[in-house]
């Protein structure tokens, strides 16, 4: 089964592709790339997305220098897509949603099925709270929380934390399609995964 995750952010969009051939089988990292698009630069950013994962098919032995290969021929072997879903609380909202669409579009002219995930959602299975309290008070966490927690928990160094978040949803579609289990897995994880569950049922 191969995974593709991918966390949308204008300052730095993250790619990652993981493949397992069953449940209880190692994860191989096959490509793990984050880039910035900007506002300005979405039409060349999303150019630079295409050329990224024409790079990677090339790179797993499909045919992709023969002309009129369409991107989904060359991605036709990934099983499904996790997406991050919308932080609406952006003050780039707009753009933001624009990046996501265009995605969204691809991923289905492209053929591969994908869930997308609410960003509190995958902060849950990963094990991070939106909040950290402090002598009574919140504060948010980190950025390189979900960094850290890749490397602890799946032995993964992340080059930012944008690789971090995308590589988290590829796991979380690992456990959604493939059966991978975690024993450490908290209430609070399995909920989260119930939810994407459900989400994709209804």
């Amino acid at each position: 089964m191969k995974i593709l995750g991918i966390d949308p952010s204008l300052t730095g969009t993250g790619i990652v592709v993981i493949e397992s051939a069953h449940a209880h089988a190692p994860v191989d990292t096959l490509f793990a790339q984050s880039f910035k698009i900007g506002v300005k630069n979405l039409a060349s950013g999303l150019s630079s997305t295409v050329d990224r994962l024409k790079a990677f098919a090339l790179e797993c032995g499909l045919d992709g220098d023969a002309p009129g290969v369409a991107m989904g021929d060359l991605i036709s072997d990934v099983d499904h897509a996790i997406i991050e879903g919308y932080a609406f609380r952006s003050f780039r909202g707009i753009s933001l949603a624009e990046l996501g669409t265009v995605f969204r579009l691809a991923l289905g002219e492209w053929g591969v099925p994908f869930v997308s995930v609410p960003p509190l959602t995958l902060k849950k299975f990963a094990g991070i709270s939106d909040k950290v309290g402090t002598k009574g008070k919140k504060k948010s966490q980190p950025k390189k929380a979900m960094s850290d927690l890749t490397l602890k928990r799946w032995d993964f160094s992340a080059g930012d934390h944008n690789i971090a978040d995308a590589y988290a949803l590829a796991r979380l579609g690992l456990v959604l399609f493939n059966g991978q289990n975690d024993e450490l897995f908290t209430r609070p994880m399995k909920e989260a995964v119930t939810k994407v569950r459900e989400q994709i049922t209804t």
